[in-house]
């Protein structure tokens, strides 16, 4: 099964469609982005500036607060970012809500993060590297039963980013389900799409 759903055109951005790919365990890829992005100057700070403000490997915007965390700078800076986090969050909302509407009835819009440098070469515990393969809901605490759908995008000038995956979640329990004490007999066809409910949290993140 190929797990990418490649939408390069705009004619190709129907609600069904991309609904469909994501029903049956597909991510959905744009080769560009599709909503838009900051100024070229405010770019060149999230890319050259901003890391060195980190105070964690993430800084998120936390819209149901207000709240940004994860930043180290004065207060100009920190409303400078919040804003900036709380614009990017409205316009991937907005595209959501344009072309994924069944998705967005009754949802709730989470966390915005940006994430200025590489994990590559970090000195970071196994636990927290996002290089190694692992399964994760994100730091969202529990969901009742609520689905995530998360949206990133790349906003580096030179390099892309590259994301390794064994598959779709049905597969991966086949496989490991009975070691992980999840699961003891074959995941039945069309599981995860049974067990999910239908009201989506949409956190936003803009990775380097």
């Amino acid at each position: 099964m190929t797990v990418l759903a490649t939408f390069a055109d705009e004619e190709l951005w129907t609600g069904e469609s991309m609904i469909d790919a994501l029903e049956s365990s597909h991510i959905v890829y744009f080769p560009r982005t599709p909503v838009a992005l900051p100024d070229e100057a405010t770019l060149r700070y999230l890319r050259s500036e901003l890391p060195l403000e980190l105070k964690r490997k993430n800084i998120s915007y936390h819209p149901e607060a207000g709240r940004l965390t994860g930043l180290k700078a004065d207060a100009a800076t920190t409303q400078r970012l919040r804003a900036i986090l709380e614009q990017h969050l409205g316009n991937v909302a907005a595209f959501l809500q344009a072309h994924l509407a069944p998705l967005c009835e009754d949802w709730t819009v989470g966390t915005c993060s940006i994430r200025p440098i590489q994990e590559r070469g970090r000195n970071l515990k196994p636990h927290a590297s996002n290089e190694l393969i692992h399964v994760d809901a994100g730091a969202y605490g529990a969901t009742d039963g609520d689905r995530i759908l998360r949206f990133f995008v790349n906003f580096s000038d030179h390099e892309d980013r590259v994301w390794a995956t064994k598959g779709p979640i049905g597969r991966i329990l086949e496989r490991h389900g009975r070691e992980a004490r999840s699961a003891s007999r074959r995941i039945p066809p069309g599981w995860c799409s049974r067990t999910a409910s239908a009201t989506p949290a949409c956190p936003a993140a803009m990775p380097s």
